[in-house]
């Protein structure tokens, strides 16, 4: 059962990051080919990732306090909506109307984020143990495929196929937490008394609780909010950045394809190094890489140098995210996690929506460099929190258990 646990684990992640691919990495390639302009395009996902900040909490607040299969039940729901949402987007034709359905099938991503990440714990309920960073990396590696596919299909053919692989990829999604949610009920048969003492816990702790008590975590979150900030300017504006030193819609899929794979390898082996390393000590690490790479992508004069700078991605991403997740995992009580994984979340989505509206009018009135320079100072900023305030988090999760 613990092999199947994960292997559905690790294909939920396969599905996400794709269908993340389609929606997000190559939002400003379908979005520019049907008219908008790079400050609506950020207009647009700022406001899809403001609209994702507003409902995570409510949602965060009704899955840890309605039982731990909860959780299936959200995400198929999200799965469903946005299989209608892409196909709208495919055939819409009316700016408004692409515009809308596309600030919500991205909302949607993003609020299923930390779901995605959270359901481990929920899937360890019957004893069995998900290897979370192999499962994540199969999300990297899949994602790492599929773009660069996707980036030259799209210049042998049309942005057309952007929504299609969308579509498909939700499909995939739906079916693979609906198998996941069997497992996990034959999975707990024999552990429903534990299932019903964490439920009663978490109806207990409300999102104000539990941001009272975590206040240097908080601190730390706004060092997240900084780092990925520039994540979000590479991701979301990868296909400027590209073009701007000389590259194509191919060679944007080519090297967001580099920058998912060489996450694997680091969040592959994360449960092995991360038996030795503390994870305070590895978020510190990561978050000093995470401005080697934004440095060296805004002083890349071409797309090789900026293939080159994307080895950083195997110390930067690829151990901060597992890293926060495990911390988390083992910082929060339970019927915590959810809601500790929910502001991890919010912050990189609240980066998204400072990216989305900075970095457009940034795009339109000066350009991918200054965008690029911006985004590093910010990055900088989001280590010296994480490096002030995570030490301090670890000793007032230790007193409260105290």
């Amino acid at each position: 059962m613990e092999k199947k646990l994960n292997f559905l684990y690790s294909s939920i992640h396969g599905a996400y990051w794709v269908y993340y691919g389609v929606i997000s990495s190559f939002s400003s390639v379908f979005l520019l080919a049907r008219g908008f302009s790079n400050s609506q395009i950020g207009i647009i996902i700022a406001l899809a990732n403001i609209l994702a900040v507003i409902i995570q909490p409510y949602l965060a607040d009704y899955v840890d306090g309605s039982g731990r299969t909860a959780i299936f039940s959200v995400m198929a729901s999200m799965c469903i909506a946005l299989v209608l949402f892409t196909n709208i987007i495919l055939v819409a034709k009316n700016h408004l109307l692409l515009g809308a359905f596309y600030v919500a099938a991205f909302m949607l991503q993003s609020v299923m984020q930390p779901f995605c990440n959270g359901l481990n714990r929920v899937l360890e309920d019957g004893g069995n143990k998900i290897y979370f960073g192999f499962c994540r990396s199969i999300g990297s590696l899949v994602y790492s495929i599929v773009v660069v596919v996707l980036g030259y299909m799209v210049d042998s053919y049309t942005v057309d196929i952007i929504p299609k692989a969308g579509i498909l990829t939700a499909l995939v999604l739906l079916a693979v937490v609906w198998f996941s949610y069997r497992a996990h009920n034959q999975n707990t048969s024999d552990v429903v008394e534990n299932l019903v003492g964490r439920e009663i816990l978490a109806e207990k702790i409300n999102l104000r609780e539990f941001l009272k008590g975590h206040r240097m975590f908080f601190m730390v979150n706004i060092g997240v909010l900084g780092l990925y900030v520039g994540n979000a300017t590479v991701n979301t504006f990868m296909a400027q950045i590209v073009r701007s030193v000389g590259g194509n819609n191919g060679e944007v899929g080519l090297v967001l394809s580099v920058l998912a794979f060489l996450e694997v390898p680091a969040m592959m082996t994360f449960d092995k190094y991360s038996k030795r390393i503390e994870c305070s000590k590895l978020l510190k690490f990561s978050a000093v890489v995470f401005c080697v790479w934004l440095v060296g992508c805004t002083l890349s004069p071409n797309v090789t140098m900026l293939l080159v700078v994307q080895a950083t991605q195997l110390c930067s991403l690829a151990v901060f995210l597992p890293a926060m997740v495990k911390y988390i995992d083992e910082n929060m009580r339970k019927g915590e996690e959810i809601k500790g994984h929910m502001l991890f979340t919010t912050m990189t989505t609240t980066a998204g929506v400072v990216t989305s509206l900075m970095g457009g009018f940034i795009l339109d009135i000066f350009s991918a460099k200054i965008l690029l320079c911006v985004s590093s100072a910010l990055t900088i900023i989001g280590a010296i929190f994480v490096f002030m305030y995570i030490d301090k988090a670890t000793e007032e999760n230790k007193e409260r258990d105290c």
